[in-house]
């Protein structure tokens, strides 16, 4: 027994060599810098194509130096294939660069992008950056990500999880808007800016308990305060939403949500942003229960027949506000709350 022990631990620093030099070869070429040759030949032998000492595609991903780092900015619409590796480095002319932003608009409504790989030296994807990617399926963002910009994955339908991780500390508005197809959001357990408790598959900034981007299956949890402007932006599936304890909610929150037929608004609610339920087609019901007016900018182009019920009492006070513009006088409607 002892003898089979001697072997084994002297076979360890062998095995261990066959498995780092066995392992997934193509993604550790991508995990490292790629080495463009002099006849513009490339060491893992990816595609390389030079547009000018700045700017440069690799397999049909287009990168441009910025302040000595490597931004992503584009793709060559001709001859990109539709699954993506971003590289984390490469070293062009005699340099290294390192990848450390996709850049605003870089997959700008590449709608045949399906999967990309973000390598761990990237710490910014910028506004737009997956704006319209309708096919785009899967995508993991690497616990390098600081920033997300607004609208950085703006209409991507094709969407259907994502998971914000612990490096994340800003995210912009509309990050998620138009997502139809989002079930799920979450935020890695350990972010001290933003978190998904209670399992409300939503993301909520910590500090100020405003939930700034929902789903579809969104639950507010009670200890939300307020919704955040553009939070749920075209979620055209989104049908029914329960407000609680919301205080404030805010401009274009529920913006596009066409599958909306009734919403009910609490008494905590005392201001409701402009255009928050702003062609909300389907909206035939708005339940208001605050004796007093919410500040309310409009409603524009819900159903023109939408009934809108107010406390017994208030309803010559709704009648005068700012409420009128979107609903006809005789459909405001008192009852008992």
């Amino acid at each position: 027994m002892k003898q089979k022990l001697f072997y084994l631990l002297a076979l360890l620093p062998v095995l261990s060599l066959f498995s780092a030099c066995g392992g997934d070869d193509e993604d550790d070429d991508f995990a490292r810098p790629i080495i463009v040759k002099d006849d513009g030949t490339t060491s893992n032998g990816s595609k390389f194509s030079a547009i000018d000492d700045k700017n440069f595609y690799l397999d049909y991903i287009k990168y441009s130096v910025e302040e000595g780092h490597l931004v992503v900015s584009g793709y060559d619409k001709t001859g990109f294939k539709g699954v993506a590796k971003i590289v984390s480095g490469i070293t062009y002319k005699g340099n290294t660069y390192e990848v450390l932003k996709i850049g605003g608009y870089a997959f700008h409504d590449c709608t045949g992008l399906t999967s990309i790989t973000i390598p761990n030296s990237v710490t910014i994807i910028d506004w737009y950056a997956f704006d319209g990617c309708t096919g785009l399926t899967s995508i993991t963002i690497p616990n390098s990500v600081t920033s997300i910009g607004y609208y950085a994955f703006s209409g991507c339908t094709g969407l259907t999880s994502i998971t914000i991780p612990n490096s994340v500390t800003s995210i912009g508005d509309n990050t998620f808007s138009g997502c139809t197809g989002l079930t799920s959001i979450k935020v890695d357990t350990g972010n001290f800016k933003f978190d998904s408790r209670n399992t409300c598959n939503a993301i909520i900034e910590t500090a100020s308990n405003t939930l700034i981007a929902g789903c579809k299956n969104t639950i507010i949890p009670n200890s939300v305060t307020s919704i955040g402007s553009h939070a749920f932006q075209y979620c055209t599936g989104l049908t029914t939403i329960n407000i609680d304890s919301v205080i404030i909610i805010g401009g274009g929150a529920f913006r596009g949500c066409t599958g909306l037929t009734s919403i009910t608004i609490p008494n905590s609610v005392t201001y409701i942003g402009s255009h928050a339920f702003e062609d909300c087609t389907g909206l035939e019901e708005v339940t208001c229960k605050s004796k007093t007016p919410p500040d309310a900018s409009s409603f524009p182009n819900i159903s023109p027949d939408a009934k809108l019920y107010v406390p017994i009492g208030s309803g010559n006070a709704y009648k005068k506000s700012d409420w009128k513009s979107s609903f006809k006088q005789e459909n405001i409607i008192e009852k008992e709350m």
